[in-house]
């Protein structure tokens, strides 16, 4: 009899559970299914080196690439819907049923109303498309500057966890390459608690605002953005900043839609689970990455990151059949 486990999203943790049980999964006794809405892994920790052209802007990889000579079926289908009781996922014009289910979905970041409803003025950097805009838009605005053009090129960033950090980064070192000795634009990165890297100890904290101050970049700390109109962010003082870019890097990452809508998630957005990483709810299915925490841990101490999605990987694969 043949053991159905079907793998939903080809992130980081995703795709090493579908790689690593293949490989090692006990011959002929494993039906290996992993679906994801993409044909490419996306290497989202690179997307802010893509921003700051370090690297090339393709920073995605195909998925049967990635399974080449591996007995793992790839789906490219975006799941509609999850029964956690039948181990069930649906999609337009299809379903499958698992005896386990293993939930890898991944994030989405979680954009205030007030900045949700200006998608074109207010950037997010989570994809693909997302970081090469963020990218051509720089790039465009520059060029408009240096054939005398009148164009807003400084960048604001809100959010300087992870990810606001090093895209405030990349953007200023690229910008220092594209303007050289010449006066370049200013790259500005909003917090609106009292350290950059809150997470992490002061002493990393302290560290990295040095550096960024050093390359360039000013740091605000302790200032909240709460809306942007034409071109110009609005501080919860009064003040407002003008910037032709304008980046979100905040909030917190929650599992996408699908999770709660199926009554996996619970108030934090995200799907608690146990220390093996079984849904606390359902028997045989395991949830890891961006989308999970670990429920005794709490969600603020699960940062979402690519690196603990694939160590979470190794503890889902042990619970192979």
């Amino acid at each position: 009899m043949r053991f159905r486990v079907v793998v939903v999203g080809a992130g980081f943790g995703g795709l090493q559970v579908a790689r690593s049980l293949a490989r090692h999964g006990s011959a002929g006794r494993l039906d290996m299914t992993l679906i994801d809405r993409s044909p490419y892994h996306l290497l989202r920790p690179k997307l802010p080196q893509a921003i700051g052209a370090r690297i090339a802007c393709a920073v995605h990889v195909p998925l049967v690439a990635l399974l080449r000579n591996l007995p793992v079926r790839l789906l490219v289908e975006d799941v509609t819907a999850i029964d956690p009781v039948r181990r069930r996922v649906t999609w337009h014009g299809g379903a499958l049923d698992a005896d386990i289910l293993v939930l890898a979905l991944g994030g989405d970041p979680s954009v205030p109303p007030q900045f949700a409803g200006r998608p074109s003025a207010v950037l997010p950097v989570w994809s693909f498309d997302q970081a090469c805009g963020i990218r051509r838009r720089i790039e465009f605005l520059a060029d408009a500057t240096r054939r005398g053009r009148c164009a807003n090129t400084d960048v604001v960033v809100i959010g300087a966890g992870f990810v606001g950090v090093e895209v405030a980064s990349e953007v200023q070192a690229r910008l220092a390459r594209i303007y050289g000795v010449r006066p370049h634009p200013t790259v500005t990165l909003l917090e609106a608690r009292d350290r950059v890297l809150p997470r992490l100890d002061l002493w990393a904290s302290d560290t990295a605002e040095q550096r960024l101050t050093a390359s360039g970049v000013e740091v605000l700390r302790r200032t909240q953005a709460v809306g942007v109109t034409d071109g110009q962010v609005w501080l919860a003082d009064g003040q407002r900043l003008g910037a032709g870019t304008i980046v979100w890097a905040g909030g917190r990452i929650q599992a996408p839609a699908v999770a709660p809508e199926s009554g996996l998630a619970d108030e934090t957005g995200r799907i608690p689970v146990t220390s093996r990483l079984e849904t606390v709810r359902y028997a045989n299915v395991f949830a890891l990455g961006d989308c999970a925490y670990m429920q005794e841990r709490g969600a603020e101490a699960c940062e979402p990151s690519a690196h603990r999605a694939g160590a979470e990987a190794v503890t889902a694969v042990r619970k192979q059949p």
